[in-house]
């Protein structure tokens, strides 16, 4: 004869992979809405102080000698704002000055490692 307890452990065994199993894929469809809503607000213009910025990797503009050496012995003038970047390298960059370049970095324009320097 079948116990109490073995009925109520089935049972409860079978409420738990109902749940896991059904539970699961309503759990897995509601995250992905979710992504999406997220990817969504990051994408919209004006989305309050949170707002993502996109870092470029490529940076345009005329390299010049420093004019600060301990901010770094080049600075880009940037073509597409009055803004100054500082690069500090040991690799000789010195027949590129005066000249329109495209510098690639990586990481943000706070923080970021230089990866090249061309010609444009």
């Amino acid at each position: 004869m079948i116990s109490k307890n073995t009925i109520v452990i089935t049972v409860l065994l079978v409420a738990l992979w109902a749940i896991w199993s059904f539970g699961g894929e309503t759990s897995d469809s509601q995250q992905e809405n979710n992504d999406e809503q997220d990817q969504a607000a990051e994408n919209t213009p004006g989305n309050g102080p949170e707002q993502v910025q996109e870092v470029p990797n490529a940076l345009e503009g005329e390299l010049k000698a420093s004019n600060d050496r301990k901010r770094g012995n080049l600075m880009l003038l940037l073509n597409d704002s009055d803004r100054i970047i500082y690069l500090n390298t040991s690799r000789d960059f010195g027949s590129l000055v005066g000249k329109q370049v495209t510098v690639t970095i990586e990481g943000s324009l706070d923080d970021f490692v230089l990866q090249d320097i061309k010609v444009k």
